[in-house]
């Protein structure tokens, strides 16, 4: 992705994790669990989490996490679901204390 893309899509991304995670502070270490609800195909599994760095990253820009090194978020794991319609699609983001484990 050319950085001037890259740089519009991470700012979209931070709009909705501020929206989503208004005052949400993520339990440090945590896990990450994506679920990915597609309609059509499923995502090769190297590209599916290459396309967790946008959100990883927007976490970091809107103050969830304070980083995305390894002694923030220790593991991250995504799960793909199929889904009816493009209406359908959508990203869930689970954040997970490990401490909790």
């Amino acid at each position: 992705m050319h950085f001037s893309e890259y740089k519009k899509e991470k700012e979209k991304w931070i709009w909705w994790m501020k929206k989503a995670g208004v005052g949400l502070k993520a339990p440090i270490p945590c896990m990450m669990e994506f679920n990915r609800y597609y309609c059509k195909q499923p995502m090769d599994l190297d590209n599916v989490y290459a396309a967790c760095k946008l959100p990883l990253d927007a976490m970091r820009e809107a103050g969830i996490i304070p980083d995305d090194n390894p002694n923030c978020v220790t593991s991250l794991v995504v799960f793909q679901h199929k889904v009816k319609t493009i209406k359908d699609e959508k990203t869930v983001i689970v954040i997970r204390d490990v401490d909790s484990l």
